[in-house]
């Protein structure tokens, strides 16, 4: 499982590190409130609720990213939510200034904490 991110270029694309392909794609900025959008040639649907939150979903799982300040490239986006077709869910959260994964919970409760000192 990878915590696919995303990052600001300065082109109006962002880079999408698709998770089932382990590869990075450019696609485009949704706008912030707007209506779900398809991005065709990855599969995927799209939307920015607001500037904190950007939602991925594919057939198979939806991803909810939340905003991280970076120093190095800006804003980043890291799941913190992933919800799958099949009725399960992950939860992640992050810690430090390097937005290091700290937890992961899912939906029966089970948890892995990571040490990040």
């Amino acid at each position: 499982m990878t915590c696919s991110l995303f990052l600001r270029i300065q082109t109006g694309l962002q880079l999408y590190n698709n998770p089932n392909e382990n590869q990075v794609f450019p696609i485009p900025i949704p706008e912030i409130g707007g209506k779900e959008e398809y991005y065709r040639s990855l599969k995927l649907w799209q939307q920015r609720p607001n500037k904190s939150k950007w939602i991925v979903r594919t057939e198979t799982e939806t991803r909810t990213y939340r905003a991280f300040s970076d120093k190095e490239y800006g804003t980043i986006y890291l799941a913190e939510r992933i919800d799958y077709v099949g009725g399960g869910f992950l939860l992640l959260d992050y810690s430090g200034r390097k937005h290091l994964l700290s937890t992961i919970e899912d939906h029966l409760g089970r948890l892995i904490i990571f040490w990040t000192g």
